[in-house]
């Protein structure tokens, strides 16, 4: 029997320059059940995009950071201190990004994905 616990967790981090803006709509944390993963691009006007940005953790408990530098959004996914269920993680993080060239995920510190040049 396999257990899936859904942590949802709106958030209004955002981060701003006169050159980009990013704005985390919405971050889910839960077990991993077969999700794809990647940066995907949910719809696009302009210089205006909404990305869907799917990793893989160890397990849920994970933390969202998000900065941006040079048109570049940072986002690090990094692990909490809690005591956590045991289980393959998986975190959904869908943002708003206006002017933007490239995005760059890390888990632990650890670059998984790019987008842009």
């Amino acid at each position: 029997m396999r257990i899936s616990i859904l942590f949802i967790l709106l958030l209004t981090i955002s981060a701003c320059t006169e050159k980009g803006y990013v704005e985390v709509v919405e971050h889910r944390s839960k077990c991993y059940s077969g999700e794809k993963t990647g940066i995907f691009i949910l719809n696009e006007e302009n210089m205006k995009k909404l990305v869907k940005i799917v990793a893989e953790t160890p397990d849920p408990c994970y933390s969202l950071n998000v900065s941006l530098r040079d048109k570049t959004a940072f986002i690090n996914i990094e692990r909490k201190q809690d005591i956590c269920i045991q289980c393959i993680g998986v975190q959904e993080v869908t943002l708003k990004i206006e002017n933007i060239k490239r995005i760059v995920v890390s888990v632990d510190g650890k670059e998984v994905f790019k987008y842009g040049k």
